[in-house]
Parts: structure tokens; C-alpha cells; sequence
């Protein structure tokens, strides 16, 4: 059985005792946690270089990373799950030590993109599934008991893949819809750079299947949106796909239930999201990425804005552009947004400011609903955090308790990819 060990966080260490010996009067939001890993701060060293791309939190409080695993047994590059318990150790009871089976479609390349959580414990991963020679490059669906184990009694042997078209299509979203079936988003390339990319979609029975009555026999090709990397179910039925990591517009497309698609309308009631949604209570939806500040070579802020579900600005909402770090010829970019209970919004990226070690580190954020930086979280609205490579945040995650745990990888200067894990206070 592999062994795994918790790394040291060299350069982080001490001050993460020094916070841990204080009196948790002093802690302020945006603190990172001592109860977690070390000083709040994990990386661990899994065997294999790991691609971490999607997390969610269970029930109990446990923490599931999708990643994917280079040089395994079965792929080049096979899609996994790793469990954190609560306090960011490896779960022993899930898996190997806490990793997943390895689960593959083809023998090349593997790469999970969104991930998912049945009401009955088991666990989806989509993705994208290539072979070597490039005859295959299509939406991968794979499903795990909550054991860690691969699901058989989905798809063949527990692994599903769908093709839209000969070049190359991506799954990145997953919804699990009231009824069972699940629906998947994602994009499709034709060609070069003048070929709009497609808005692809698939809904699947709970067994694998595709479902027939779904667009043309279980899937949909539009023109809109490009990637669908988020969606969102309404009362009525309909289906809404996001991009909501572009600057521009249009950002969404509403679809009828059979997959025809919807011309813009009022939306009902949010019933179910895909992991990592940006809807608000309000069905309004936040979007993040970059942009360039004018007149600065190499400064790039953080963009975040708030757009309605017929594709027009939230009136209520002011465009925020900010740094993660002090204010610098810095690259910073958002790649995902969590909406906490109040409303607040999390967003994390990853911050270049040319002065760490590596060049990168965790960047972190907090608004107000109407988009103004939270001056109470961190430094003025925003922080960031160093590990022991370049890193950046790809999954925000709110608990029940309000404290808020960012999910990235990280690179060390021998080329070395793990997962990495921070937890910060809440309040």
C-alpha cells in the first residue's frame, strides 16, 4: 500500500505556529484556520503528479478533490477522487488511504473536469477522454461508490463517454437533476480560430444511458455560449448554461426541459446548480475572470460582475476590478466564485506579483452583494497565500460554519503538481 506524507510548509511554518498560539479573540476573517492541516495550510505528496481541477464538501463535513493522476496503472492521465476529513487529513476509510480507484475510458489521457454528489453518496466526474491518436476526444462521465470504488452499474464498467464532434469536446459541468438523471455542459471545437466554439449539452439516465427524449437522442449542439461551465435547474423545468468565465456577452442560454432551446424569459425558482455555481438566490448569476488595465503593460485585475438570466447587466450589482494583492503591475485572475448563505461572494484565483518564490500564490476575495470588496475579510476585501510553488485556487468551498476552504494545485521547483488545501475563517 502507498504510503503518503503530509509535506512542510517551509516559509509558512512558523508564522502558522505563531497565529496557533494565539487567542482565537484576535483571529479575524480571512485568517487561515490552525485547526487545519498546518497552521491551516495542507499539500501532501499522493505518489504521482496530480492535476487537481474540481471539490466539493459532504455532508459530514468531508472534503472530495477530483484530480487527475499521471502515469497510472490504466491511462496516461486517469481521473480519480481524493477525501480530506475535516481537519485535512486523508480519509483512511475511503479508497486507498484516501485515494479513489483509477477510472479511465481510453489508455492516453483522462482529464476530470466537474464533479458531483448523489443523494445516495456516490460521486460523478466529467471530463474529457482522449486516445493517442487523436481518433477520440469526447465528453467522459465516470461514477464512484462512496467507498472510493468504481460504480460498474454505470456505463461499461463504470465510465461513460459521449462524442459530439471530430475534433474535441469537453464536460465541464455536472447537475443532478430531482428526478435522477443527470445532465452535463460543456463545449465543443470544430476547427481554428474562426470557428465558433459549440455549447454543447448531454443528459444521461441514472444508469449511464443517454436519455432519448433530451435534444437529439440525449444531446444538444448550439451556437451560444461556448463553454457551458455552469448550470442551473428552475421550477419550470428549464435549463439554464453559463459562461461564467468571460467579459462579454452573451453568458447564458435557457433551454426547455426536452433540450429545445428557450427564448429568454423570467426564471422560476432555483431548484438544483451544478457544483461551483455562481446563482444567487435572486437567479441573478456571477461571472469572474481578467482584464487588462489600460495603459499598464503586464497588469492584469480581477474582474467580477453580475448578469441577469436574460444576459443584461444586474442594475443593483457595481463591477468590481481588483487585485488579490497589494496594488502592483501584477497578473491576477479569478477562476471560480462561491455564494455564501448572506450573499457575500467568495472568489478565488491565483495572484503573479514576480516577488514569491515561485511566482504565483493562492489569491482570495470577498464581496459585499453589491459587489464593493468586504473590508472586514482579509486585507481590506482580498488576501493571498504562499505555499511552496506556484499555485493557483480552483474551487471554493463554503462550510456550515462560514469558515471557507480554498481547493488548488501547486507546482515546486522540480515540476511537481499536487493538491493543495487552505481553510480561512469565516468571521
Amino acid at each position: 500500500m502507498k504510503q503518503f506524507r503530509i509535506l512542510p510548509l517551509s516559509g509558512v511554518l512558523t508564522f502558522s505556529l505563531v497565529v496557533a498560539a494565539v487567542d482565537c479573540a484576535y483571529a479575524a476573517a480571512g485568517d487561515l484556520d490552525p485547526s487545519f492541516g498546518v497552521g491551516g495550510q495542507v499539500e501532501m505528496d499522493l505518489g504521482f503528479t496530480v492535476f487537481p481541477s474540481a471539490a466539493l464538501l459532504q455532508p459530514d463535513g468531508n472534503i472530495v478533490v477530483a484530480a487527475g493522476f499521471n502515469a497510472t496503472p490504466i491511462a496516461a492521465e486517469a481521473m480519480a477522487l481524493v477525501r480530506y476529513l475535516a481537519d485535512g487529513s486523508l480519509d483512511p476509510s475511503f479508497g486507498n488511504g484516501g485515494v479513489s480507484e483509477f477510472a479511465a475510458f481510453t489508455d492516453f489521457v483522462n482529464i476530470p473536469n466537474a464533479l458531483a454528489l448523489q443523494s445516495d453518496g456516490k460521486l460523478l466526474v466529467a471530463g474529457e477522454t482522449r486516445n493517442a491518436m487523436g481518433g477520440i476526444d469526447e465528453f467522459v462521465v465516470a461514477r464512484f461508490n462512496p467507498d472510493g470504488t468504481v460504480d460498474s452499474s454505470f456505463g461499461i464498467a463504470g465510465v461513460v463517454a459521449t462524442s459530439f464532434g471530430p475534433i474535441r469536446s469537453s464536460a465541464d459541468a455536472i447537475l443532478l437533476q430531482p428526478d435522477g438523471q443527470i445532465l452535463v455542459s460543456g463545449v465543443l471545437v470544430l476547427g481554428g480560430a474562426r470557428t465558433p466554439l459549440r455549447t454543447v449539452l448531454a443528459r444521461y439516465n441514472p444508469d449511464g444511458s443517454l436519455d432519448k427524449s433530451f435534444g437529439d437522442g440525449g444531446t444538444v449542439v448550439v451556437i451560444a455560449i461556448g463553454d457551458a461551465n455552469q448550470l442551473a435547474l428552475d421550477s419550470d423545468g428549464r435549463i439554464l448554461a453559463i459562461n461564467a468565465v468571460i467579459v462579454g456577452t452573451p453568458r447564458v442560454i435557457q433551454f426547455n426541459r426536452d433540450g429545445s432551446v428557450n427564448s429568454p424569459t423570467a426564471v422560476g425558482t432555483i431548484v438544483a446548480t451544478s457544483n461551483g455555481s455562481g446563482i444567487q438566490a435572486d437567479t441573478n448569476f456571477v461571472v469572474v475572470g481578467s482584464q487588462a488595465t489600460i495603459g499598464t503593460r503586464g497588469d492584469f485585475e480581477v474582474v467580477v460582475d453580475c448578469v441577469t438570466p436574460n444576459n443584461t447587466p444586474d442594475p443593483s450589482f457595481n463591477r468590481a476590478m481588483f487585485d488579490f494583492g497589494a496594488e502592483s503591475d501584477t497578473a491576477d485572475e479569478a477562476r471560480v466564485v462561491a455564494i455564501q448563505s448572506n450573499g457575500q461572494i467568495v472568489v478565488g484565483g491565483g495572484s503573479h506579483d514576480g516577488l514569491t518564490r515561485f511566482g504565483s500564490t493562492f489569491g482570495l476575495a470577498r464581496l459585499n452583494p453589491d459587489g464593493s470588496l468586504d473590508n472586514g475579510f482579509g486585507n481590506g476585501g482580498t488576501l493571498t497565500t504562499e505555499f511552496q510553488g506556484t499555485e493557483a485556487i480552483r474551487a471554493v468551498l463554503i462550510q456550515a460554519d462560514g469558515n471557507i476552504i480554498a481547493m488548488g494545485s501547486v507546482r515546486d521547483s522540480s515540476g511537481r503538481i499536487d493538491i493543495a488545501l487552505a481553510r480561512y475563517l469565516g468571521q
